[in-house]
């Protein structure tokens, strides 16, 4: 059994939700992520990710730079957020040093930490009003 669910969020389809339910391995996240990819190009329109930690506060064993910088590389075309929930404080680590040893600023960019999925949701929200072109002329 996976130590993760993943499944769309919402009826239209624009919110993968990502749960991790206990203890993961790397396998585990190349899995989900990679699933996660899939989903998202089933679609035509953008979707955003949400991946809650919030059973687990720990990242998988192992050297974590080298994964944790494919599996934010790993992404759709019409993938925008992604937007972590109770995320362990050594992965945001991680992710700055990525950021400044690899340079993947734009990526790293539409990356959002909370700690609840209301939060996660508010996130969300957000980013669709400053991203959705206004018609109001």
């Amino acid at each position: 059994m996976a130590s993760y669910s993943i499944d769309w969020l919402d009826d239209t389809q624009t919110i993968i939700y990502i749960k991790v339910l206990g203890d993961w391995s790397w396998e585990e996240a190349h899995e989900a992520i990679s699933k996660q990819v899939e989903m998202a190009k089933t679609v035509a329109h953008s979707v955003h990710i949400i991946l809650d930690f919030n059973n687990q506060r720990t990242l998988p064993n192992g050297f974590g730079v080298h994964h944790i910088r494919e599996l934010v590389t790993l992404k759709a075309p019409n993938e925008l957020l992604t937007v972590f929930i109770g995320a362990p404080r050594l992965l945001s680590s991680l992710l700055n040093l990525i950021r400044r040893v690899y340079g993947l600023q734009n990526i790293l960019d539409m990356l959002r930490f909370t700690d609840s999925l209301e939060e996660a949701l508010r996130e969300i929200a957000l980013y669709e009003e400053e991203h959705t072109p206004d018609h109001s002329d």
